[in-house]
């Protein structure tokens, strides 16, 4: 389990299995300007409109997957994914994934 400072706790697969929906994941806010994003590297909250319409990754098998506008790591939530997108699981993804460090530039 992951225990965040807000005291809840997720699972180790339950944020596997979230962390899979952050590759190929553009075709999810493409067309669709005010769906909730959020990076678990740097911690930041924002709207899909202010992802460039090229801003993101190409993966090798050609697909895109978003990168943040403010750290440009491929570790974008979309919100409407399967799970609740707040504060409390961008924090305890950003502790499994980056140790509690943030990507911010």
């Amino acid at each position: 389990m992951i225990e965040n400072t807000k005291t809840t706790c997720y699972d180790a697969a339950v944020l596997l299995s979230i962390h899979k929906k952050t590759i190929h994941n553009a075709p999810s806010v493409f067309g669709q300007p005010n769906k909730k994003c959020a990076c678990f590297g740097c911690k930041t909250f924002f709207d899909s409109s202010a992802l460039p319409d090229d801003f993101f990754a190409e993966e090798r098998d050609g697909a895109p997957t978003l990168l943040c506008p403010e750290c440009c790591i491929d570790s974008v939530l979309v919100d409407g994914d399967g799970y609740e997108l707040t504060e409390q699981l961008v924090d305890a993804m950003n502790q499994m994934f980056f140790g509690g460090e943030s990507t911010a530039r």
